[in-house]
């Protein structure tokens, strides 16, 4: 949209959100000099920019009950750097954690490969062993049960 629009001298400065607040009194305003066809064409990518972020706003607000109430996702937030992103995604994709004996188990994925029937790849956590590592370790420093 800001390309196009800029095409037809009418820079939006700089920022999606400074864009997405600009754009609609561009299109609403009839001295602006915009073909019909362009108007439309931006008023219609306007929406589904606006559709796609109620989307994601309405996923986000998914993710963070599932973080609130499951006790994993919880207790993985507790380490340092990991948020509701990154707790629902381990909880979702690591399954069974005790298949693993170590945390450098967990950061190398083998234990999820050997046990499970799925093909090499799908299902396992893909990230640094060092990250993964740090978190089990952190796990393992809390005062209370271990997370999983």
């Amino acid at each position: 949209m800001r390309g196009v629009l800029r095409e037809f001298g009418l820079p939006l400065g700089a920022g999606a959100g400074t864009a997405l607040q600009r754009i609609p009194a561009l299109l609403d305003d009839a001295a602006v000099d915009l073909p019909g066809v362009v108007r439309h064409a931006v008023r219609l990518l306007l929406d589904e920019v606006r559709a796609l972020d109620a989307r994601i706003a309405a996923i986000d607000h998914e993710l963070a009950t599932i973080a609130r109430e499951h006790p994993v996702a919880r207790r993985l937030q507790q380490v340092p750097g990991v948020g509701v992103l990154t707790s629902t995604a381990l909880v979702a994709s690591v399954g069974h954690i005790h298949a693993f004996r170590r945390g450098r188990q967990f950061a190398s994925g083998s234990a999820s490969r050997r046990v499970s029937r799925r093909p090499a790849g799908v299902g396992t956590w893909e990230a640094s062993a060092n990250g993964a590592t740090s978190i089990c370790d952190a796990c393992s420093r809390m005062e209370h049960a271990p997370c999983y």
